[in-house]
């Protein structure tokens, strides 16, 4: 509830707090809690401190290591912390344990652009969008890959769908 929209930013503090103190509790009954690691490490990401993030994700995935989410969420602490490399292989795995979730792909393929390898991350871009066809930053990033490599009419195809995706999209 502390991250859900819509909810007054004041209402989400005391929320996230409330959270944070019953994670903390857990803690000392299971050092291992995966779900309240998580909690600690989405509060730390709330508040930019990547490195307390970067710890209790770790934490979280020591005590779940099958739970996609987090390994995408260590992908987007590691982003953060330009450990490029390192975020490639968690948004890699997110994706490896739910080929369905777009937003790893997309991640992964915006890790892979800033690696270089553009061709790796055209192929992720497609595959975000193959699972969501109605993911217009997918398209846009595929657009601008394609126009690198003066591929004019893949480039334009991908531009078409992101307007019909989202028309306001200029």
């Amino acid at each position: 509830a502390a991250s859900k929209e819509g909810i007054p930013s004041s209402e989400q503090v005391r929320l996230m707090k409330e959270a944070v103190s019953k994670a903390e509790n857990a803690i000392v009954q299971d050092p291992k809690d995966a779900s309240s690691h998580f909690i600690l490490a989405q509060n730390a990401m709330n508040k930019k401190d990547w490195n307390t993030a970067l710890s209790e994700m770790k934490k979280a995935i020591n005590g779940d290591p099958s739970n996609y989410s987090y390994y995408y969420n260590l992908g987007k602490v590691q982003y953060s912390l330009k450990k490029f490399s390192e975020a490639r292989s968690s948004f890699e795995t997110a994706c490896k344990l739910n080929p369905q979730f777009s937003q790893g792909f997309f991640n992964l393929g915006l890790t892979l652009k800033t690696l270089g390898r553009q061709d790796e991350a055209l192929n992720a871009f497609k595959k975000a969008t193959n699972v969501n066809s109605s993911y217009d930053r997918a398209y846009l990033e595929i657009a601008r890959l394609l126009s690198r490599k003066n591929d004019v009419t893949g480039a334009i195809n991908a531009y078409e769908n992101v307007l019909k995706i989202d028309g306001a999209n200029i």
